[in-house]
């Protein structure tokens, strides 16, 4: 049956012209990648290779071992990463799937999530993405970030709890608001619904600029007493003074 499915998966995404044409630039590609890139958008995609905040993931660009934010602030997940950084053609193509329901681009980027999840040598029982409110998920018609798990989930053979957490508060934008306004703003916005004991949880989402949501996330699922909690983002934002 498995096997079926997947022939059928391929067979189908063979129709669609993203599966020949660069998603950035639409260049015809003249050689198929599971980015699904040319090869001058590949070369000037935001990597988020360089040094990072052992914590968080954050692009660092002095000596120290922590990025400002993790200095200042209580983190509740163990580690984050993220393969990009939030600039460029990767800002570009989060705001075209997030906000213009390009929902194809979906399986793309978790290819970008998926290296980073072998590169980083994660281990996870299950994946749970950052819960939207209905409110949310009505307006965008759909939820990137349980779209982005479930095509991870797919890549990795991992299960994907899609209610294992909900958001029961309506907050401001995050983007709107400095740090201390974001850590404000966030708590209270989850609930742990399912059972995640003794689990290994990698929380999915699809930027991380302070960090924040997944730390009042994870320290909503740390109730539910699993094994570990970390985090894994297909982008971080780099530091800026407000984010502090």
């Amino acid at each position: 049956m498995s096997k079926f499915i997947n022939i059928k998966e391929k067979l189908f995404s063979s129709i669609y012209v993203d599966d020949c044409n660069c998603i950035v630039c639409d260049k015809e590609l003249s050689l198929k990648n599971r980015y699904g890139l040319c090869k001058a958008c590949n070369n000037s995609i935001p990597r988020n290779s360089g040094k990072v905040c052992v914590k968080c993931g954050k692009p660092i660009y002095d000596e120290s071992e922590y990025c400002m934010v993790c200095q200042n602030n209580k983190r509740y997940f163990e580690r984050a990463s993220a393969p990009l950084i939030y600039k460029g053609i990767a800002e570009k193509l989060i705001l075209n799937y997030k906000f213009y329901n390009k929902r194809y681009l979906a399986k793309y980027l978790a290819s970008f999530l998926s290296d980073e999840y072998l590169d980083k040598e994660y281990l996870a029982d299950i994946l749970i993405p950052v819960p939207v409110t209905d409110k949310v998920r009505t307006e965008r018609s759909f939820c990137q970030t349980d779209l982005l798990a479930t095509e991870l989930g797919k890549k990795l053979n991992i299960e994907v709890g899609l209610t294992i957490v909900s958001k029961i508060k309506e907050t401001a934008h995050q983007a709107k608001l400095g740090g201390r306004e974001r850590q404000t703003n966030i708590e209270g916005a989850f609930k742990l619904n399912g059972d995640v004991k003794g689990k290994r949880v990698l929380i999915i989402d699809d930027i991380l600029t302070t960090g924040a949501t997944l730390s009042e996330l994870a320290r909503v699922i740390l109730k539910g007493r699993p094994e570990s909690v970390e985090g894994l983002t297909l982008s971080n934002a780099e530091y800026k003074p407000y984010m502090e």
